[in-house]
Formats: structure tokens, C-alpha cells, sequence
């Protein structure tokens, strides 16, 4: 595991003895330290010594005896250039005993770990019940001799004394301490204080009131081993000293973090993104050299886990796998330098450093943690309240914002936190200088500032597209803090839906009563698809026009849920410049009136959603080719400028892993099968079929057994005249594409599959298809959206067609494994069996057009009837899995809930062709971004059916909207204007 980063500094020079001193040491020793024989005690000055005196002091009164007896103590390493201010304390203590009674790992005597040595490193190990069993006791064991060791930890006592604590816990737990003798380490923990990276060796070293200290804690018991750690902040000066508080508490946030995407199926390589996303947020660097590792009856076995991004390590999650996440972060640069001690290795410019570790289980739902803290275990988190990051987000220093896990509590309970002093005044009143100057240039382009829809008056003053206008109002889209809240309530991913500024000036009035969901979704609103970050850039009082809110709406999920009174129920958010109140998308909420004189009242708002919802503002269209081009790769997926991320619940795994007992092995070598492609059984019926009937079939018929069965095949949908013109027309994209091409379905479509996408910006044929009058009625039928909206005063109608999610031709291979087992409305994230199923509800329509003969034998579509119906618990058995077998031309017509996938290509030479048309909810978004799929200059000689079905069609509701209108008008304006 271990590897040198870098080089140390010139081992001839001393550095100052002094705490937080970066000089050089001069001559000058402390004489106290001579008389007492302590060696290596150099100042770079008298007022450096008379500085650090009352801590120093402690050394002196441990040489004497009046801490614990550590006479002749000295520094080890005298010539040695230390990067900070940790010295090593010797003489260490000697080895301590371990009872013959108590089994010892093979290192024991030899300090060898010959077990290991011969692992495979490409062998990762599945416990079984027992084993797990096993670890569990180990790891339970590991957390109470942590605990007890913690809590002796106190200012004036030595590393070894925690050793010697750790040490006797773990004999009269009847366990081995893990590090005692591997690889020679001379202890039975690892201590590391302040910029000791880890493996720092337990001495004389007194700890001092101000110190950071790691525990590692390593346990062998019952032929198992345990690995935690965490990093303890020593006296109260540790705990109100700002930067330790943002390195300890930052990588136990990301320990967290990392715990929480574990499951079946996660990437290992998964956990370094999540890692260090999250240490970059807060200013601190990943120390890559460290990782985490499996363990069971091996200390260190396979997997390698990474804690850093870009990492190349392979391999999923398994139920039963054991290992650990530890990652190391620093406040300063990631390096790290040994000491001569070939163990100790400490940050390469002293900064502190900490870290954490666990345990972990993989259980067939998703984790276990092993090693959890319980409720009486020492240390636990301290809120970042007090401290200070100087990142530049906006202009100068921002302010970190005051306990945020309680903001963030908060807003999940009552539906909105006031978050204060996120900008000092300086910057919020910079930020409102910067609006005006784009109120102006937003005039200058003709766009209306005063939006009767929205306001009374003109008194209230609206600028749309902030992200156009300025990079100032980019650069707040992606602060910290803003961010940090809005991903506690919609998850990691997310969408800026629309940014845009409103400024009350003396005499607007109150606008209209809603919440942000009630305008853009149908009732119910069961969960939270949005939240919006309001950034006050001048004080927000009820006298000038407050944002008002009614305290508990975010618990209203229909229309009958808001009262009569509604309006009389409204209090205001009070907020001084620099601060954001964020709301979720059920509080109901207007602007105040401003019944001041003389004061303006300026608010920012960011409304994000879920990223599988459709978003307000087309950014794709509205934004500048050129302007995109110069975005992060965050700002741009925060936006929407890519392919939505292809998220999938449910049971992933191969067929052949799902049901190995059930399928037909074959010998491994041949060349006609592969060994890793596995069979039905020649016998194999299924214990169902799907339906067939003529495309001409009346649609109330089809909608009916849609209804019942969750799909059917639709025979002679298409002539093979049209499949022949689509062939011609594909010719030109049928090159086989590179791996990385797949987008958002590498993953779960096998390698021998060439998927060509955008297909109806490619094929005008099938663009035709598209508007087929059949499947043109049955997703009219399931997925639009249509009622009244209530508004304050009177109600609105409203109606939102469906759009085209994607099109795709797939040109599957001969050899090609069974795709996994999904429901492809996974993609937003719906959830089954929460509420009695209505086909009305159904979130996405899938359309598989036969473009050659499918069978069994070839892959045709695995399809499960009637799954459409089942909860999430519900899984498919090997015999509820039928066949699409169909004739050029027909079309497997499915619902987005069937657990349906591709099967496996048997045939030598043979590729399958099917091309796929998938329609989704006009509310939701789609997975082809349209508006860079598919050319605009074919847009505009599209029929108005298929145009609306690509969004160029206003809805309603405020969705995808370009210019505060019709995107359509947009699409003929840019053609206009360039000319094509």
C-alpha cells in the first residue's frame, strides 16, 4: 500500500521547534531541554521560545516525571528537516506482549505477512454468512477498544500511553492488534498528530491542548481482521481553531459521503469522485497515495480503493464484500514525505491533515457499517460555524455559512433556511451594481424588464438569463454553499431550471400565491422536485417587499390542501444583504409590496430541479454556442448542455449471474461459444406470452390490453418499403462506434452493440414513423398532462404534450450478452407501488421497431408481462420472461415500468436491428438534449406534430422556454438570423 510521493527537504537543515512556525531554526536550544538530556530542541528565535514556553513546558515536566516518566526523552532524527511543527519523542517503549492464548496473525514473530503476499490481487472475496457474522464481532470489538482508547485522549498525556490502553483493550478482548509487528511496525496503533499524514508511531510525544490526533485501531479476532479510525480534536483550542475544525470535519464528511452510494453494482472507482468533489468544495486536497483495501482473514486484501477522481480501479460492489474507506485529506498541498522512521510520513508543507475510516459490509440493499460509532463513542462532529474559507466565488472573501447540517435539518422539515452572511456586504453590494448594468444590457437587447404575467406594476423590475448576462451570476450558481443545500434536499445531480433577479422598488405590489411546483407539475406533489436559492443582495424587511411564505404549506401536496385563507396565513423572510434563504418547490410563497420611500429590495433566484425534470429555461437554445464552449463541465451538466445521466433501479445484473443454476453451461474455448454468454435451456417456455394484434386494431383495445399486460406487439407497424428507406438512410452512421461513444447507456448495453442516436434528426423516415397516427394517440392518450391550475383568484387550464425522449437504432452483434434487466423509467427515478397504479400515471412510452426478423435465437427483447404493475420489492422470475419474436415491421409498444432488456445474439454473423422511439411526460426531461441532437436547419422543415414532440412547442406551463416564450419563435429567429 504504501509508496513515496515526493522527496523530503534537505535533511542538513532544522526547522523551529515552535507550533505553527515555518522558519528556520537557528542556534538557539532550549536550555531547560539540555539539562534534561533532550536532544533536537531548536528556536528560531527568543521571542519563537518565550512564544511556544507554556507548551514546550510539557515536555519538560514528562522528562521529569510529572506527567509520566519519559526521562532522557530526545529527538531521534536531530538533522532531519521536519515540514512542521511534530517531532518524534524517544525512546519508544518496548514491545508489548501478546498471550500465546490469543491466535496471532502470520506476521506475528516474523513480521512478515505471508498471506497476503500470495494473494491475487485480482480475487476479491464474498463472505458468506458465517464470515459475515465473523466480521461483525471483530468489528464491534475494534470500535469498543477505540472508544476506550479515546477516551483517555486529553492534553498532557504521551502517544504511547494510548498505545499501552489500546493495547491491554484488545488482550482483554482476547484479539491481536493488527499493526502490532506488520511489517516490522514496532506498535499496536497508528497515532498521527496534526500533519502527520497516517502510520505515525506511538512515543513520548506529549499531546498538547491545540492537537489534532488519527486513531487507527486494527483488530485480528476469530481469524478476522477490523480497520477503523478517526481523527479527535485534543483541548478546547483544536476545538475552535477554524482550519482544524475544516479538515476534520470535511473528511468525515466525505467518508460519509462515499458510505452513502454504496450498494450492489457501484463502481469502486465511484468513491473518488464522491471523495473529492466534496474536498474541493471546501478547499481541501485528497492525499491520493492512501487508499482503502478489503479485509476479512486478510489484513490488506484486494480491492484497492481509491479515494481520489480519474482513478483507474475496476470491479463492482457485491453482496458480501468487506472492505474500507479511509480517506486522507490535507489543507494544503497532497504530498507527503517520510520521516527516517520508513513509517511516519507527514504533509510536504506541514499543513494538518486528518482522516477517517470504516468498515463496511455490502448487503444485498446497500451497506452495513461494521465499525459505526455508537451513541456514547467519543469525538463526533463539530459544526463549521466558526470557520472561514477564503475562496474568491464572487470577489474577495466569503463567508462560510453557520451551521449547516442544522440549515439543512431545517430545510428538509419546514421547507426552507436562512443561511446568513454567505457574501460580506462588500460583495452583495458589488453583485447589485453588477444587476443593474445587466438590467441595462438586457433592455439594450430588447427583452422586456417588467413582465405583466408576473408583476402588478412596473415597479417591480425582472432580468432573465443572469448566466448570459454575466459571469459574476455563473460563478454564483456554483458556490458552496448554495450548492451544498440544494444537493441535501434533490440529491447529488441536479438542473439550474432558471436565473433571474427581481428588484422591488418603493411602490411594487404583491404578486400572485404559489408554489414553484404548483406552476409546472400536476398534483399530487409527493416529494420535493425543487428548490430554489434566493440571494439577497440588499436587506429584505416586510416593509420593502419581502418574500412572504406560508409556515408548513411545504406539507401540502394537492389543491384542497390550500386554505380558503391562504393569503392571510403569510409571514415574511427577513434577511439582511448577503444572506440566502433557500425554499423548497411545495412552500407557497409571493412577493411583499414595498411601501417604503426610498429602498429598493434586490433578490437573486436560482431555481433548480431534479435533473430528470424538464427545466424552465432551454439553456441549450437560449445560451450562446460560444459562450457554452467557455463553461466548467459542472456548470454546463448543471445547465443541462449534455445527455442526462442514465440512472436505473432494480436488479442490474446479468442473466447469466441472476439464474446460474437455471442456464445452460457450455465449454469454455469454443469459438461458437463464448463462455461467458450462457443460454436458456432448449426446453425453456415461458409461463406467459405477449400479445399480438394489427397495427389497425382500434386504440381504445390497445390502450386496454397496454393497460393489462404493460405492452404488446403491434404488427405492420412499418412497410418494409420504410424499413429499406431507413436503411439507406443510415447508411452513412453504421461505422462501428467507439466505446466511449455509448453515453449515458455505457453500461447497459453490451460492447458488440452499435447504437445510433438522434435517429430522426438522421432518418426522415423514421421522423415520419414518429408521427404514426396510432403511436401519435397512444402517448397523447398516457403521457399528457392536462387539468386546471388554480392561481390566486381564479383557475388556469392547463395542458402539457409529451416529447420525444430519445431515438436510437440498435445494430446488436453476434455474441452480444443479455442486456441487463431494467425498467427504463428508472431514468427519472419513478417509484412503484407507492400509490394504486394508473396507466395515466405512467412516466415514459417505448416503441422497438423491428428492422429484421428477432428471436429468441438472435436477442429478440426479453419482456416481463405485466411487471408494469409490480412494486419495487417485486422482482422477475427466470420463467415470467418472454420473447419479442416479431417480423420486419412490427413494434413492440411498452410501457417505461416493464422490467424488459435485450437478449443474447447466438447467431454467428448475424446482427439485430431494431430502432427504438421513446416518449416521456412533457413535464419531465428527456434524455436526448433535442435541441443539439437534431439539427436546427431539419427542425425547421419538420411537421408542427413532430417540432412539438423535439419541445419546440411552449406548453402551458412555464417549461422550455427560450426568451421568455415559444421556443418556436426562437427556432425560426436563429435560422433568420444565420442565414441557413
Amino acid at each position: 500500500m504504501a509508496q513515496i510521493a515526493t522527496e523530503g527537504p534537505s535533511m542538513q537543515q532544522r526547522k523551529c521547534l515552535g507550533a505553527d512556525c515555518d522558519n528556520d531554526a537557528g542556534t538557539l536550544q532550549c536550555p531547560s531541554c539540555l539539562k534534561l538530556g533532550i536532544k533536537g530542541s531548536y528556536f528560531c528565535s527568543q521571542d519563537c521560545f518565550k512564544k511556544n514556553w507554556s507548551q514546550h513546558n510539557a515536555i519538560h515536566k514528562a522528562a521529569q516525571g510529572k506527567t509520566q516518566n519519559v526521562s532522557g526523552a530526545f529527538n531521534p532524527f536531530p538533522t532531519y528537516s521536519f515540514t512542521g511543527a511534530v517531532r518524534p519523542v524517544y525512546p519508544l517503549s518496548a514491545r508489548r506482549a501478546v498471550p500465546n492464548s490469543i491466535r496471532h496473525p502470520d506476521w506475528a514473530e516474523t513480521g512478515i505477512p505471508k498471506g497476503e503476499k500470495r494473494l491475487s490481487r485480482s480475487k476479491i472475496d464474498i463472505l458468506d454468512g458465517k464470515g459475515q457474522d465473523a466480521m461483525r464481532k471483530v468489528c464491534k470489538l475494534a470500535r469498543e477498544v477505540l472508544d476506550i482508547t479515546a477516551a483517555e485522549l486529553r492534553p498532557g498525556i504521551t502517544t504511547d500511553y494510548l498505545d499501552d490502553v489500546c493495547h491491554k483493550a484488545c488482550v482483554e478482548w482476547n484479539a491481536y492488534p493488527s499493526p502490532l509487528n506488520y511489517n516490522h511496525f514496532p506498535k499496536s496503533l497508528c497515532t498521527s498528530p496534526n500533519e502527520v499524514v497516517c502510520h505515525g508511531i506511538p512515543d513520548q510525544r506529549i499531546l498538547l491542548n491545540g492537537d489534532i490526533l488519527n486513531l487507527d485501531i486494527s483488530l485480528y479476532h476469530g481469524s478476522y481482521h477490523a480497520d477503523l479510525n478517526e481523527t479527535y480534536y485534543i483541548g478546547d483550542r483544536a476545538r475552535a481553531d477554524p482550519d482544524s475544525i475544516k479538515v476534520v470535519e470535511t473528511t468525515r464528511e466525505c467518508l460519509n459521503k462515499a458510505i452513502e452510494i454504496v450498494k450492489p453494482g457501484t463502481p469502486i472507482g465511484d468513491f473518488g469522485k464522491v471523495i473529492e468533489k466534496h474536498a474541493k468544495s471546501r478547499n481541501c486536497s485528497v492525499v491520493a497515495t492512501w487508499g482503502g483495501h478489503g479485509i476479512n482473514t486478510e489484513f490488506h486484501p484486494p480491492p484497492w480503493i481509491p479515494h481520489y477522481a480519474k482513478n483507474k480501479a475496476v470491479g463492482l460492489c457485491k453482496p458480501g464484500m468487506t472492505f474500507t474507506i479511509e480517506p486522507i485529506l490535507t489543507l494544503g498541498k497532497p504530498q507527503q514525505v517520510y520521516w527516517p522512521d520508513n513509517w511516519t510520513n507527514a504533509t510536504v508543507d506541514g499543513k494538518r491533515t486528518a482522516q477517517f475510516e470504516h468498515t463496511l459490509l455490502v448487503t444485498e440493499t446497500g451497506v452495513e457499517i461494521l465499525t459505526a460509532a455508537g451513541e456514547n463513542s467519543p469525538g463526533g462532529p463539530i459544526p463549521l460555524s466558526t470557520t472561514r474559507d477564503t475562496t474568491e466565488v464572487v470577489k474577495g472573501d466569503v463567508i462560510m455559512i453557520s451551521n449547516l447540517e442544522g440549515a439543512k435539518a431545517h430545510l428538509k422539515e419546514h421547507g426552507w433556511a436562512r443561511i446568513p452572511s454567505v457574501l460580506n456586504k462588500a460583495d452583495a453590494a458589488h453583485a447589485l451594481a453588477r444587476l443593474w448594468k445587466a438590467k441595462e444590457a438586457s433592455e439594450a437587447c430588447g427583452e422586456q424588464t417588467f413582465q405583466p404575467i408576473l408583476d402588478p406594476d412596473p415597479s417591480n423590475v425582472r432580468v432573465f438569463y443572469l448566466p448570459e448576462l454575466d459571469e459574476l451570476f455563473r460563478n454564483m450558481l456554483t458556490h458552496p454553499a448554495g450548492i451544498d443545500l440544494t444537493k441535501s434536499v434533490l440529491g447529488e445531480k441536479f438542473l439550474v431550471s432558471n436565473f433571474s433577479a427581481n428588484i422591488a422598488r418603493p411602490g411594487s405590489k404583491s404578486m400572485a400565491l404559489y408554489s414553484d411546483q404548483s406552476i409546472v407539475l400536476p398534483e399530487p406533489w409527493l416529494n420535493v422536485w425543487a428548490v430554489n436559492v434566493i440571494w439577497c443582495l440588499t436587506r429584505m424587511t416586510k416593509e420593502n417587499g419581502a418574500t412572504l411564505y406560508i409556515p408548513g404549506s411545504n406539507k401540502w401536496m394537492r389543491w384542497e390542501d390550500v386554505p380558503h385563507n391562504a393569503p392571510d396565513l403569510l409571514v415574511p423572510f427577513e434577511a439582511d444583504a448577503g444572506d440566502i434563504v433557500v425554499i423548497d418547490g411545495r412552500l407557497w410563497h409571493t412577493s411583499g409590496s414595498n411601501v417604503t420611500e426610498d429602498e429598493d429590495r434586490a433578490i437573486l433566484f436560482a431555481y433548480c430541479s431534479a435533473p430528470y425534470m424538464r427545466q424552465l429555461v432551454n439553456w441549450s437554445a437560449k445560451l450562446p454556442k460560444e459562450l457554452q464552449e467557455t463553461l466548467s463541465p459542472e456548470l454546463k451538466e448543471m445547465l443541462g448542455l449534455s445527455h442526462i445521466g442514465y440512472h436505473v433501479y432494480g436488479d442490474l445484473r446479468y442473466m447469466d449471474d441472476k439464474y446460474p443454476k437455471r442456464l445452460e453451461a457450455r465449454t469454455p474455448g469454443t469459438k461458437d461459444q463464448p463462455a461467458e454468454l450462457e443460454s436458456f435451456p432448449q426446453d425453456y417456455k415461458p409461463s406467459t406470452h405477449i400479445s399480438e394484434f394489427p397495427a389497425n386494431t382500434p386504440i381504445k383495445e390497445i390502450l386496454s390490453i397496454i393497460d393489462r399486460d404493460g405492452g404488446l406487439i403491434l404488427n405492420n407497424l412499418v412497410s418494409l418499403e420504410e424499413l429499406k428507406a431507413i436503411e439507406d438512410e443510415l447508411a452513412p452512421y453504421t461505422q462501428p462506434s467507439k466505446p466511449e461513444d455509448s453515453g449515458f447507456f455505457k453500461g447497459l448495453v453490451p460492447q458488440e452493440t452499435l447504437l445510433i442516436g438522434g435517429l430522426v434528426g438522421k432518418s426522415p423516415t423514421l421522423s415520419t414513423i414518429c408521427e404514426h397516427p396510432v403511436l401519435t394517440h397512444l402517448h397523447q392518450s398516457i403521457l399528457t398532462d392536462h387539468g386546471v391550475r388554480k392561481v390566486e383568484g381564479y383557475d388556469l387550464p392547463y395542458h402539457i404534450d409529451p416529447l420525444l425522449s430519445c431515438s436510437l437504432s440498435f445494430r446488436v452483434g453476434y455474441g452480444a450478452a443479455r442486456q441487463r434487466l431494467h425498467r427504463d423509467d428508472g431514468t427519472h427515478l419513478v417509484e412503484h407501488g407507492k400509490k394504486p397504479y394508473r396507466l395515466d400515471r405512467e412516466a415514459q412510452l417505448g416503441v422497438l421497431i423491428a428492422g429484421c426478423e428477432t428471436t429468441q435465437a438472435n436477442g429478440a427483447t426479453m419482456f416481463v408481462v405485466g411487471s408494469h404493475r409490480w412494486d419495487d420489492e417485486r422482482e422477475p422470475k427466470l420463467d415470467e420472461i418472454t420473447f419479442a419474436e416479431m417480423q420486419p415491421g412490427s413494434a413492440l409498444v411498452f410501457l417505461a415500468s416493464c422490467w424488459h432488456g435485450a437478449g443474447h445474439n447466438s447467431i454467428p454473423g448475424f446482427t439485430r436491428i431494431q430502432h427504438g422511439l421513446f416518449f416521456v411526460r412533457g413535464t419531465m426531461r428527456t434524455q436526448e438534449n433535442q435541441f443539439l441532437a437534431i439539427p436546427r436547419s431539419k427542425v425547421l422543415g419538420m411537421s408542427a406534430e413532430m417540432q412539438s414532440l423535439l419541445g419546440y412547442k411552449q406548453p402551458t406551463a412555464a417549461l422550455g422556454m427560450v426568451e421568455n416564450g415559444d421556443p418556436m419563435d426562437d427556432l425560426v429567429g436563429v435560422i433568420a438570423r444565420a442565414n441557413i
